[in-house]
């Protein structure tokens, strides 16, 4: 990781770890770990032009040692509570901790932050905060562990990001959408050109209820994509379907949109359709570049990967 990204000038400092005292193995073989790659950090970025190298979630000890001492900066996780000046750079390194599906609620979700003016309290002795997290993720716990960023799993992004857009970088939120008469689907992709068709790039589409002026609305309903020479996670077409119950739930159309990602290994172009009974359907086309290419008839499809869920 050091090597790779060392030149990056935007890293301030490495992580060495992250609540390490829940690692369950013998105390001074975890304290011996931390040490012993905090030094090799120091060796592949050395100063004094190198980074420090961090210690995260380190409120709690490992054994009799604080593993904040460990290393040139220290990151307390747990919404920053009960965690006083410990003599060294620092800083609350996760924060939040809110489980909410999208739309979830316009508000930061500071939780046990100590808050002077609807803004945390900085103390003159802590660095800042970070959220925990920004994006939903995957995971063997229980899902809520996964539903804690401000955007989802697709990328769209919940409420609590545009307050955040709202505060740091004054972008005033969008009007919500509401419930009304669906009329149609509106499609867009990031991208109408993939440069290449080995795997590398991705096109993110976006499917959007509109009204029949094109106002996008909350209402849910079932939206399935097809395409030409294509590939979704589920195969050559993915349905979106509404409501929580598990599998459809992981895949669902939420607050009126729905993402997924697209990827092609044949050059040529797709015209993705996103369909639903009773609505105007919506197109986007994309055109691949490189090789081989699709050829209609002779180009096997991608193979069906029904989702069960986990």
């Amino acid at each position: 990781m050091i090597r790779i990204h060392r030149n990056h000038p935007s890293i301030i400092a490495w992580s060495m770890g992250n609540e390490d005292f829940f690692n369950g193995g013998p105390a001074d073989r975890v304290i011996a770990l931390l040490m012993k790659a905090v030094a090799l950090t120091h060796q592949l970025d050395p100063v004094p032009t190198g980074r420090p190298a961090a210690i995260g979630g380190a409120q709690a000890a490992i054994g009799g040692t604080q593993p904040d001492t460990l290393g040139d900066v220290a990151g307390f996780n747990g919404d920053g509570v009960g965690y006083n000046n410990p003599g060294m750079p620092n800083m609350v390194s996760e924060y939040g901790s809110v489980s909410s599906t999208r739309p979830g609620s316009y508000d930061p979700g500071w939780a046990n932050l100590t808050v002077t003016n609807g803004m945390p309290t900085q103390s003159a002795w802590r660095s800042g905060v970070s959220k925990w997290c920004v994006f939903d993720h995957g995971t063997q716990a229980d899902p809520s562990y996964g539903i804690m960023g401000i955007v989802d799993y697709f990328r769209i992004p919940k409420r609590s990001y545009y307050w955040y857009r709202n505060a740091y970088a004054k972008v005033a939120p969008p009007t919500w959408p509401t419930s009304g008469t669906a009329a149609g689907l509106k499609l867009t992709s990031s991208t109408t050109t993939l440069s290449a068709v080995d795997g590398t790039q991705d096109a993110w589409l976006l499917v959007t209820v509109v009204d029949a002026s094109g106002k996008p609305i909350s209402n849910n309903v079932t939206v399935t994509l097809t395409s030409g020479p294509d590939e979704f996670p589920t195969g050559p077409s993915i349905t979106f379907t509404p409501g929580t119950s598990k599998p459809a739930s992981d895949i669902a159309i939420l607050d009126g949109q729905a993402a997924i990602e697209f990827r092609t290994y044949y050059s040529g172009t797709s015209v993705i359709t996103a369909s639903s009974p009773g609505l105007t359907s919506a197109t986007v086309t994309i055109t691949s570049q490189g090789s081989p290419a699709f050829v209609q008839g002779q180009t096997p499809p991608a193979d069906t990967r029904p989702y069960t869920g986990q």
